[in-house]
């Protein structure tokens, strides 16, 4: 599937998700969702935030961030893992 492709599906889903709970489809949260399918391999917040902060339009908070890794999770179309011991 090219890359174009998942990333529309992955859109479609997410606002699906969120249709579904009831949460609002902001474009802090596209944006959010865009960056972390545009990164190769892992990525941690702090990563994360540092390539949301150096997108000029993005003016989102950490918090944003936070809820929408949060929602992203629950949807499926992120992965949790715990590495190491902190």
């Amino acid at each position: 599937m090219e890359t174009q492709n998942v990333k529309d599906t992955v859109r479609q889903i997410f606002t699906e998700y969120l249709t579904a709970n009831g949460h609002r489809k902001t474009p802090e949260r596209y944006a959010i969702l865009d960056t972390i399918y545009s990164i190769d391999g892992h990525f941690d917040i702090d990563m994360l935030y540092s390539r949301m902060m150096d997108q000029e339009n993005f003016r989102g908070s950490r918090a944003t961030l936070y809820n929408t890794i949060i929602l992203l999770i629950n949807a499926r179309l992120v992965i949790k893992h715990q590495f190491g011991t902190s």
